[in-house]
């Protein structure tokens, strides 16, 4: 039997967010598929984070962390993305999302938003 890699404990994981994927099927550009909530995800905004520690996409306001495992919902967000968290209404779009695996499996996801 195999042990799962870690998960981010759901204590760490305070918040919810809803992500309005482009749709590129669609005959004009700007438009965007229905809305979808991924529950028990960690912002953080870019003054929280320790420059030193984290690299972060050009102009990015914070990143956020959905957890493989905990988070309900969780998928890899694609660049472009409207998110809003902690009730910031689609005032953020997702400006990379970078995903981590651990021992072949999918742990988590980081997405930098502006």
């Amino acid at each position: 039997m195999t042990a799962m890699p870690m998960q981010i404990p759901l204590r760490n994981l305070p918040h919810d967010m809803t992500v309005r994927v482009p749709n590129h099927e669609a005959a004009y550009g700007g438009e965007y598929l229905d809305p979808v909530e991924i529950r028990h995800v960690r912002f953080e905004r870019t003054e929280a984070l320790n420059p030193r520690a984290y690299a972060l996409a050009d102009g990015a306001q914070g990143r956020i962390w959905i957890d493989a495992a905990n988070s309900e919902g969780a998928f890899e967000v694609p660049k472009g993305s409207k998110i809003d968290v902690l009730g910031r209404a689609e005032g953020m779009q997702a400006a990379s999302c970078t995903a981590y695996e651990i021992a072949g499996r999918m742990h988590h996801w980081e997405v930098d938003v502006k």
